[in-house]
């Protein structure tokens, strides 16, 4: 019944979120747009809030196929289709799960040993998210001293396709919501309190704090499949083997 539920609330942003995109392919050029969109700091940080999205839910849906084939097609989906497709995925993988939401989500039940912390799969997930967060940061610092917020907002309710990015952006968080609530809701409730208001504050800038506490602080040394992947909870040892077998994971 939860399951159903969640996926029945996120469908919601995901059906509109595709016919803002419609709507926007329909009306208005993608470059005109874009031209407009970098000419407003607060329209440009929707793209940056955007991009820094892709660190959680590309890694995420790559780690959920078992083919190449599949892991690209979905990495690719995530990138030029945007959130529409990411969380049409995410809600078919949990809808198509037999077992808890928490098992849908978090699908491994055991994780790899550890590797070296320097492994280049670690190093570069690591040095991209250091990198999103702190630009986006600057950028952030930027759009609050160059532009009020309203005129921001006005610009990006004038522009069909930086409307679209707007709500793609947030789309997209709630996907991130969705796992952050699974996976520290249970245990660290305050935790999983704070990561829901940054997102709804700061947008992606939240995304990738989170991401460089699970790789630097939580889990060093792990592989990013369990990293992201990993189900800590007990009371699932009873259930069915994890969805993904063991060689999906880089």
């Amino acid at each position: 019944m939860l399951k159903h539920l969640v996926a029945a609330a996120l469908a919601v942003p995901t059906v509109y979120v595709a016919f803002v995109l419609v709507h926007a392919l329909a009306t208005t050029s993608p470059i005109d747009s874009v031209a407009r969109m970098l000419g407003s700091p607060w329209a440009l940080s929707g793209l940056v809030d955007y991009s820094a999205g892709l660190l959680f839910s590309v890694p995420y849906l790559w780690l959920r196929a078992s083919t190449l084939p599949a892991k690209i097609g979905l990495a690719l989906g995530a990138i030029v289709l945007g959130n529409a497709f990411s969380v049409a995925v995410f809600i078919w993988l949990i809808l198509s799960s037999d077992s808890t939401l928490r098992a849908a989500v978090l699908p491994v039940r055991t994780a790899f040993p550890p590797i070296d912390s320097t492994s280049a799969s670690r190093r570069t997930f690591i040095g991209l998210a250091l990198l999103a967060f702190l630009g986006y940061l600057g950028l952030l610092v930027y759009c609050v001293q160059a532009q009020p917020l309203a005129t921001g907002w006005a610009t990006i309710q004038g522009d069909a396709w930086a409307y679209a990015t707007f709500v793609n952006v947030w789309t997209g968080q709630c996907l991130v919501l969705t796992y952050i609530l699974v996976r520290e809701g249970r245990d660290a409730k305050l935790f999983a309190a704070a990561l829901s208001v940054g997102l709804v504050i700061v947008g992606n800038l939240a995304t990738c704090y989170y991401l460089l506490h699970l790789f630097v602080l939580r889990f060093p040394g792990w592989h990013v499949r369990d990293v992201l992947l990993w189900n800590d909870n007990d009371a699932n040892v009873d259930e069915d083997a994890p969805l993904l077998p063991k060689t999906s994971y880089v």
